[in-house]
């Protein structure tokens, strides 16, 4: 007698234990959120562009530049 209440005592908890993880797995929870770093709102990324137009005066040859964040510089010369 003692046997089968503990036996049908474990089994509840396992049941008990297992809709709870079932339920906590179905739950949908969406959590979004942006980060914008800006302390670095300065630094920029150097790199070099070597194209040669044989006869266009340098004078006359600028350079603008638009990053994804939107950052537009505009007639770079040199």
């Amino acid at each position: 007698m003692l046997q089968n209440i503990v036996s049908l005592a474990c089994t509840l908890v396992i049941v008990l234990l297992s809709y709870g993880e079932i339920i906590d797995y179905m739950k949908v929870d969406n959590r979004s959120y942006i980060l914008v770093d800006t302390r670095h709102h300065d630094d920029r990324l150097n790199f070099n562009v070597d194209i040669v137009f044989p006869r266009m005066p340098c004078e006359v040859i600028t350079l603008d530049i638009m990053d994804v964040m939107g950052t537009n510089i505009v007639d770079i010369a040199g």
